[in-house]
């Protein structure tokens, strides 16, 4: 992105890479070296033509914004919210019925029905949690959905801002899988609905898949979650999910671009007087 100050001699060129965030502020009326004023790249050490303390509280403003911009947020992985189905550990062998079962419910994973089709007799169906011997792509634990049978979903608290940039990923093996990103106004699956959805193929062992999602304005403010099934037949595996998401550069990136705009515009004016 590229933005043009007040100040027709100051230019703030403001991109990204995977390192994160870049910030050059350039004269370009200025030639040669004379044209670079600041840059500010990771790890975040800035370059400055002339060091002082109006320069140092530019790179002050700089770093502040690309902190506050630039990195990615988790909000399911093995450690948030259970995403690779590790607690409770509910023993060894097979244990059918993990997600809202006494004594085998799995955190933070909840039925997306409270019954699943084809469940005879029984209040859950063929859904769960399986510990075979490496069944799992990592830990012990991991779980399958039968086709038919519904899913399971797991819901954040994190409330979708403008312009967020949201990645699912999840390892998955035999048979397909269905993923599902929603969104509620309650904090409750009664009010999901789809932002973005796949039925994702997944022949052999284990590989990684992903879903992204550029967050639309009617979905500001609400919170997100991930819903997993399977559409079709067979014991779709799933494992290691993580979900993540990139804020937009935040206005307060801008801002403090502004700021260090104009505090080097006042220093260079102080200079020539």
């Amino acid at each position: 992105m590229f933005y043009q100050t007040d100040d027709p001699a100051l230019f703030i060129d403001f991109t990204s890479s995977n390192q994160g965030w870049h910030i050059h502020v350039s004269n370009p009326f200025s030639k040669g070296t004379k044209r670079h004023l600041v840059s500010i790249t990771p790890p975040y050490k800035s370059n400055m033509k002339k060091p002082g303390i109006t320069t140092r509280l530019v790179s002050g403003l700089g770093i502040i914004a690309l902190a506050s911009a630039s990195h990615a947020a988790v909000l399911i992985d093995e450690v948030t919210r259970n995403g690779s189905f590790e607690s409770p550990n509910v023993g060894a062998g097979d244990a059918k019925n993990g997600f809202d079962m006494p004594g085998k419910d799995l955190d933070n994973w909840f039925n997306t029905t409270t019954t699943w089709a084809g469940a005879t007799g029984a209040t859950y169906g063929d859904v769960g949690v399986d510990f075979n011997a490496g069944g799992s792509h990592s830990g012990s634990q991991f779980a399958f959905f039968h086709g038919g049978d519904g899913g399971a979903y797991n819901l954040t608290t994190y409330e979708i801002q403008a312009g967020d940039q949201f990645t699912l990923t999840w390892w998955g093996r035999a048979d397909t899988l269905g993923v599902r990103l929603f969104s509620s106004t309650d904090l409750t699956y009664n009010t999901a609905a789809t932002l973005a959805e796949i039925s994702q193929a997944q022949p052999g062992g284990y590989a990684q898949y992903s879903l992204t999602y550029n967050a639309a304005p009617a979905d500001v403010g609400k919170t997100i979650g991930v819903s997993i099934f399977n559409p079709l037949a067979g014991y779709a595996n799933v494992d290691d999910v993580e979900l993540s998401v990139i804020p937009e550069p935040a206005s307060s990136a801008v801002f403090a671009l502004g700021s260090a705009a104009f505090l080097l515009r006042r220093s260079r004016r102080r200079t020539t007087v």
